[in-house]
């Protein structure tokens, strides 16, 4: 297995691709992934300085897969959670019906 290491966005396409992101992210980290090491998803956090917002959320008890139903769970509520807040911050303002 290659060793990990911290990188920069000039270090990988990736990560470079994500500095340049300007939308909104949301990372749902898994506590006991196997497939993704912590190391990889802190090197996207950190290469996300151009994004709009940045929520990083860890799952605690889950796996890559989200094998156990309470884990999908957690993950459906922390994504509807995620694209609600995103709804509402961009709803444009209330106008006030004129009278007639």
């Amino acid at each position: 297995m290659p060793t990990l290491r911290r990188l920069a966005p000039a270090d990988n396409r990736a990560l470079a691709c994500a500095a340049a992101f300007t939308g909104h992210v949301l990372i749902a980290q898994s506590e006991h992934d196997n497939v993704i090491p912590p190391m990889v998803i802190d090197n996207y956090v950190g290469a996300l300085g151009a994004a709009r917002s940045v929520r990083h959320e860890v799952l605690w008890g889950a796996d890559h897969g989200l094998s156990r139903p309470a884990r999908r769970q957690a993950y459906g509520r922390l994504l509807a959670t995620w694209l609600a807040g995103l709804a509402a911050s961009s709803a444009p303002p209330a106008t006030a019906e004129r009278a007639s």
